[in-house]
Order: C-alpha cells, then sequence, then structure tokens
C-alpha cells in the first residue's frame, strides 16, 4: 500500500505545474538531502517535487522532513525502482516529468535549459542534457559526456549503448502514458527501457550542456556487473529480439543491439580487473557486430582502463603503455586465428586502425606528442580512412609539429 505524508510540498495552486520532479529514494539519506536542494535550486520556478520513499530502512525520513513545506512525501513499501518511478507519475501533475534519482543532482540551470526545449519543439517527445560525474561527497570529478545526436539517429544509437543518464531526461508526461510504466520487472536500466519506448514514435532532442551531476559511490547499480548483464539482456530481447541462431541472419538492428550489449558489457569486466570476461564478451561483439570496429568512443575508454569512473581520461593518473598492452592482447585474443574470412579481416585492420587512433588521442591530450604521433601513424597505416577524416589528420600534424618543437621526455 502506498501511504500519503500529510506533510505538503507546496502552497495549494489552482493550475497544474509544467513539471513534476519526480525523486526516487530507497537507503539513501546520505544523499538525498542534496538531490532535493539541487531542485529547490533552480532557476526555474513552475514545478512540484516528489520523494518516493521505497521502503527505506535508513534515517531517509527524518533527511527528508526539513523539505516537507515544499516537496510531497510518499511512502511505499519497497517495490524497487521502477514501481517507484511509476508511483511519482501517477501522483504527478505536470505536463513534463523530471526524475532526479536521490544520488544525483542538477545544476541551477537544468530545468530552464530543459523546459523550453520541449515548449519549443511539440513534436519531442523527450529531452536530455549532458552530464558529469561527481563523488560521494559532491565533489566534480574530471569526467562528463556532451554527446547529442541527431533525433533521426537516436533510437539506433541507444540501441547500440546507452550514453544517457535517468536524471539527465525530461519526457512529456503524454509520451510517456502512452509508452506505458516502467516495467517492473527491471531492477536496473529501466529507464533506457523507457527511452527506447518513448523514442519508438516520438523525436528525442538533445542538448551538449553538461546540466547534471551523476554521482559514482560504492553503492551504485552499475557496479553489479551480473545484474547490469541480465538487464541488458532483458532490454535487448524486448525490443529486438533474442540472441538466437545465426547472427549473420538478424536484422540489422538486433546485430547492432546486442553487439553493443556485449561490447559494453566487455568493457564493464576489462575495467573491473576481468579480462577473461572481458575478452570473451569482446570477441562475442565482434562476431554479433564487426561494426563494433569502428568504435572509436569504446577504444577511447579502454585506454583510460586503468581509471575508475569519473576520472577516465584524467592525465595525471593515465597509464597509456598499460592500457595499450591490454588493448593489443584482447584484440590478439579476438583476432587470433590466421585464416579469418575476408570481411573478419577487414574488421581487423579497422579495429587495430581506431584502436591506435584512441591511444594517439589520449597521448595527445597528455601532450605526450611523440607517443601520439607514433599511434596516429600506426591507425593511418591500418586504416587510411582514418586520418583521411580531418579532423585526426590536423591532430597528426599538431602531434607531428610539437613532437620536434617540445619534444617529448616521456615517449
Amino acid at each position: 500500500m502506498t501511504t500519503i505524508s500529510p506533510a505538503r510540498s507546496e502552497p495549494a495552486r489552482s493550475n497544474p505545474p509544467a513539471v513534476s520532479v519526480i525523486i526516487p529514494n530507497y537507503n539513501h539519506a546520505r544523499y538525498i538531502g542534496q538531490a532535493i536542494a539541487s531542485a529547490l535550486a533552480q532557476t526555474y520556478h513552475d514545478y512540484e517535487i516528489i520523494v518516493i520513499d521505497d521502503g527505506s530502512t535508513d534515517n531517509s525520513r527524518e533527511v527528508i522532513a526539513p523539505f516537507m513545506d515544499r516537496a510531497r512525501y510518499v511512502w511505499q513499501p519497497n517495490q524497487g525502482l521502477s514501481a517507484a518511478r511509476n508511483t511519482g507519475v501517477r501522483e504527478s501533475r505536470g505536463r513534463y516529468v523530471a526524475p532526479l534519482d536521490a544520488d544525483d543532482v542538477w545544476f541551477p540551470d537544468y530545468l530552464a535549459t530543459m523546459a523550453p526545449l520541449l515548449d519549443g519543439d511539440p513534436s519531442a517527445g523527450a529531452a536530455y542534457s549532458g552530464w558529469r560525474y561527481i563523488d560521494a561527497n559532491g565533489n566534480l570529478l574530471p569526467q562528463q559526456s556532451t554527446r547529442t545526436v541527431p533525433p533521426e539517429q537516436f533510437y539506433a544509437t541507444l540501441a547500440y549503448t546507452n550514453f544517457l543518464v535517468p536524471s539527465g531526461v525530461l519526457a512529456r508526461r503524454e509520451c510517456l502514458e502512452q509508452a506505458g510504466p516502467f516495467d517492473v520487472n527491471l531492477r536496473a536500466v529501466e529507464d533506457r527501457d523507457m527511452w527506447l519506448r518513448i523514442a519508438r514514435d516520438h523525436r528525442v532532442i538533445g542538448v551538449p550542456q553538461v546540466l547534471v551531476g551523476y554521482r559514482t559511490h560504492g553503492q551504485n547499480m552499475t557496479r553489479d556487473l551480473a545484474r547490469m548483464e541480465t538487464a541488458r539482456r532483458y532490454v535487448a530481447a524486448k525490443h529486438f529480439g533474442p540472441a538466437q541462431g545465426d547472427p549473420q541472419g538478424w536484422p540489422p538492428l538486433r546485430r547492432r543491439a546486442w553487439g553493443g550489449l556485449h561490447l559494453r558489457t566487455a568493457l564493464d569486466h576489462f575495467q573491473a580487473g576481468d579480462l577473461d570476461g572481458g575478452r570473451a564478451h569482446l570477441k562475442q561483439a565482434f562476431a554479433i557486430y564487426p561494426d563494433v570496429a569502428g568504435d572509436f568512443e569504446a577504444f577511447y575508454e579502454l585506454g583510460c582502463a586503468n581509471q575508475p569512473r569519473g576520472a577516465r581520461g584524467a592525465t595525471d593518473t593515465l597509464d597509456i603503455e598499460r592500457n595499450a598492452a591490454l588493448i593489443t592482447d584482447s584484440l590478439d585474443a579476438v583476432f587470433g586465428n590466421p585464416d579469418l574470412p575476408p570481411a573478419s579481416q577487414a574488421a581487423r585492420r579497422r579495429a587495430y586502425g581506431c584502436a591506435a587512433l584512441a591511444l594517439g588521442a589520449l597521448a595527445y591530450n597528455t601532450r605526450r606528442f611523440a607517443l601520439a604521433r607514433r599511434y596516429l601513424m600506426r591507425a593511418a597505416r591500418s586504416d587510411a580512412r582514418l586520418i583521411a577524416n580531418a579532423r585526426w589528420r590536423n591532430t597528426l600534424v599538431r602531434a607531428l609539429l610539437k613532437s620536434l618543437t617540445q619534444g617529448d621526455a616521456k615517449a
């Protein structure tokens, strides 16, 4: 049974708010106050806040109590994150629904940026923003995402990889209701499942501004590799079909989705130190969807494998040589058969080239210009199309000039 606290969140109002902020919480007493405070600090003011306490057993209610004059508190027996989100949607009144996880924060202009996006584009069912990692204490970490894709590519991109965070998406209520409730069978990635459902029928638009603080800490769901893989498999099968039979006969989008699933799972295993598990999933990714060979972002992430979430790419802790050996050994394990068919040979050249390109970019960012030049030239030898790109060709030229004029003591 769901019970609603008698403490009301806001003064009585005749008109519903534009935005309903929904904060599901389960035992996040340490962080929930910061989440609510970040919502109250928005420069946009036409919103309501609803906190769904999903049966917390810690002191969450005491932390939330000082905010109860400005946020509505709803308690329910523990049912999981999807059920908590669904309760929040049912209790809300706004034309837009804004999820905010209890361990995340918004930066002050989040709603002021996002609500006008949907106001100005009635055909858009949802909008998303960039985000940046924060640590357990709320400090900004170096790693962030500003990725956006054209609306016509959004569905296929999200089928391949989840580049969104739940707290960075604002959804139009009618589109959310049309898509149906969050899937209570899911204990992770329930947000991705919802955005895929919305994107089937509606445009989804994005802005690159970093407007969300996405917290990394020891209790994140994403650290549970088995749970994450199970949830990803469920979503892939639900939307694109099961992983049965010969992948060569699957529809293209199913191959893309399952290839991306194995690639993401491989990266998780590598970054957890499980090299055997990482290589097994990497091999499956290539077998299902050879185009993963051209995924620069994935190789860039592997090039930061020695660094924790939130610090990937930070120049002071990056061990390029160690990570380069991991990538090379892993690709050797995938492509070790000397009798590969022509299609796999092409994927092999592209994968080694893209890996060298990512390592070259990392070396350039750390001002190791001679090392960057060597990797970028290796990328060009593996697959000349990579350096045909003006961006990387110019980087190679700059690396060459800087290695000659500035030196590179570490290279």
